[in-house]
Formats: C-alpha cells, sequence, structure tokens
C-alpha cells in the first residue's frame, strides 16, 4: 500500500523511478540501485501536456496501478490478465539515494517536474541486488562500498526474508487524477505516443529509451535471479527497437552462448513490448 507524504524528512530519501527518471536521474543522487515494485503494473495511462504532449495534444506517459484497484474494475482486470498473470506483480524499477543536504533541492524539482497530476507516496520495494554483490563490485571503490553497506545494513528484509526492503518516495498518477486517461485500448494508446511531442521530446522517444533502459538494467546489475518472460512475443519482430537494442547488448557480450543466456534471463514486460511494437509499426507505416 502507498501512504501519502506531504513533505520529505531532513535526512538522506530514497526516490523510485519507474518511468523517464529510469533513464534521466533526478540531481545530486549518490547511488542507482535495481529494485522491484510488487502488486503494481506499468501502463501508459498518464496524459502529458508539459513533457511528452502539449494541451491541444496530449501525449502518453508512465504510471502505476496497485492491483488491489485493479481487481475492483472489470475493465483494469481484462487489461490486467491480457498482459499480466497472477504471479507477475513484479515491476523493474530503480532507486537514487539522496544524500540529506540534497534532499530539499531534489524534492523541490522533482515537485515541478511530475506536477501533471502526480503526487507524491511513500511505497515500499524489493532491493534487487546483496551485500555479496556490492562488496564484489566496489571493492576497488572504498568510500562507496562503505557508503552503500551502511545504507544495506541499516534496512530491514521483507517477510520471506530473501531480500531486503526500501522506503522510497514516489511520484504516481492516482486512477482519480485529472491527468489519467485509462484504462485505454492499447492501439489507440499507440497512435498518440507515436505522434506526439512535447517540450521534452517526442513521445515515442519516451517509451524506446524507457523500454531500452529496462534491458540495459538488468544486464548492467546482472540480475541472474530475473524470471523468464512470460510473453514469446519478444524476438517476433526483428525490425522493432525492442530487437535492436538487443542486438546492441548482445555485441557488446563476446561470448556468444553467456550473450544468449543474458537475453533469455531479460524480463521484458508483455505490456510495454506489444506497445512499443504498436507504436513502431505505425511509425514506419
Amino acid at each position: 500500500m502507498t501512504n501519502k507524504v506531504d513533505s520529505v524528512a531532513d535526512k538522506g530519501v530514497w526516490i523510485l523511478g519507474y518511468g523517464s527518471l529510469i533513464y534521466k536521474p533526478p540531481p545530486y543522487f549518490k547511488h542507482r540501485l535495481p529494485v522491484t515494485i510488487k502488486g503494481f503494473v506499468r501502463r501508459f495511462w498518464q496524459s502529458s501536456v508539459d513533457h511528452r504532449g502539449t494541451h491541444e495534444k496530449p501525449g502518453r506517459v508512465a504510471t502505476l496501478i496497485n492491483y488491489d484497484e485493479i481487481k475492483l474494475d472489470k475493465v483494469l482486470l481484462d487489461d490486467f490478465e491480457k498482459y499480466n498473470t497472477h504471479d507477475n506483480l513484479d515491476t523493474l524499477a530503480v532507486v537514487y539515494y539522496i544524500p540529506e543536504e540534497h534532499v530539499s533541492k531534489v524534492t523541490q524539482y522533482l515537485d515541478v517536474r511530475e506536477q501533471n497530476g502526480y503526487q507524491r507516496y511513500n511505497l515500499n520495494v524489493e532491493l534487487e541486488i546483496t551485500d555479496d554483490y556490492i562488496m564484489e563490485t566496489y571493492v576497488d571503490d572504498e568510500e562507496t562500498l562503505q557508503s552503500l553497506l551502511g545504507l544495506y545494513n541499516g534496512l530491514k528484509y521483507n517477510e520471506i526474508g530473501d531480500k531486503k526492503l526500501i522506503e522510497t518516495s514516489v511520484y504516481i498518477g492516482t486512477l482519480d487524477n485529472f491527468a489519467f486517461v485509462g484504462p485505454e485500448i492499447i492501439k489507440d494508446t499507440a497512435k498518440i505516443i507515436a505522434h506526439s511531442v512535447g517540450p521534452s521530446g517526442p513521445n515515442y522517444e519516451y517509451l524506446k529509451l524507457l523500454y531500452e533502459s529496462l534491458i540495459e538494467l538488468q544486464t548492467v546489475f546482472k540480475l541472474s535471479n530475473a524470471k523468464s518472460s512470460s510473453s514469446s512475443s519478444a524476438s517476433s519482430n526483428s525490425n522493432s527497437t525492442s530487437d535492436m537494442a538487443i542486438a546492441a547488448l548482445k555485441s557488446k557480450i563476446d561470448d556468444s552462448l553467456l550473450a544468449e543466456k543474458v537475453i533469455e534471463e531479460l524480463v521484458i514486460e508483455d505490456y510495454l513490448h506489444s506497445l512499443l511494437e504498436e507504436v513502431e509499426l505505425l511509425r514506419i507505416s
């Protein structure tokens, strides 16, 4: 569950990014780590008039929808069951650690950046790396190593006891906000994304960068515990940006067998992949 936040305490905080924050971080962050959001799905059902669209032609950007709310709405539930299985309520995201001295500035910055219908909440997420990973990765960077281990050791475990929990600050466009446009048929969303442009650039760029950043996130942090994607469509369109992103990743890995293993372990959200394919088809038609 989320708890609405009116102000951020004067201490270091973790900022959760599930949309543009994944590839366009907030200022002054010290650490960037992969996390899983449990019980929420990512959908492009938030209209954008300030970044990826205009008042005359609003674009579409991502928001999070709680499964507890999905269950209460048949249309939302139908959409969910089309693109998710009931055991697939894991949404990959990132968290940024903001030191105490920068919390106020970053909060002000994000309050403006996320002003179009988003509100700030607290949300617990699961960290996708361990202390062993931290020690192996930052063995030659003592300052980062000690900083991360100090933060890691201060975190509590989830109920199962296999992953650490992080309390984050996150911006969500809820179902009752003025900019929420869902549920929306994916083809209609794709048409809007394919042709909308705003002050921050083309709407298509937002979707493409998010998709490719999620792929990169899994490879950079070597998330070997990633579940297999429930969709077989992830490699079906050789002309799609998704395949170009995967091809680029393969080219960076010398061992072809290792490259195939890495690609097989990637979790590519069915909804995101389907949306990207629809937009790509519209752009080349």
